[in-house]
């Protein structure tokens, strides 16, 4: 029942235009529950948009809000995240978020998939990329790091 009326109180505030800040903070408000979070379809259903998730993804505390952030971002966005995520594949402090963009590369068009898998194997997470992203569904992904005889 927490989680509903949680769900409903913010769609009561989208009654009002809010400002992006006031966007982001609600939706980190969401995110960092323990353990009734709302799905991303949810959220994109509530009319959170891409700048909204980025400014989460930028919190430290909890960190599950800004991983939720991050997996919502990639799931909902991931063509208009390119450069982010391209970002968090080549961070050396952004190992969790550049596996999220790797575990979710076979979600992905193609295109964007074979273009992320290019910047993670020449990344510092390029050992990472190698076990993962050798079994890629995206064929092309799969060749990538195809072991050469």
């Amino acid at each position: 029942m927490k989680c509903i009326s949680r769900f409903l109180f913010v769609g009561l505030i989208w009654a009002t235009p809010l400002k992006a800040a006031d966007r982001s903070e609600s939706l980190f408000d969401l995110l960092k529950q323990r353990d009734q979070e709302p799905s991303c379809a949810q959220l994109d259903q509530m009319g959170f948009i891409a700048s909204d998730f980025r400014l989460v993804v930028k919190k430290t505390q909890p960190p599950w809000a800004a991983m939720r952030a991050a997996q919502c971002l990639v799931q909902l966005h991931g063509p208009s995240s390119m450069g982010l995520m391209s970002d968090w594949l080549t961070d050396l402090d952004s190992l969790g978020l550049a596996v999220l963009v790797m575990r979710n590369l076979d979600g992905m068009s193609p295109d964007l998939a074979l273009r992320l898998a290019k910047v993670a194997k020449e990344g510092p997470y390029r050992a990472q990329a190698q076990r993962r992203l050798a079994l890629s569904n995206h064929r092309q992904v799969a060749a990538l790091f195809e072991k050469k005889p």
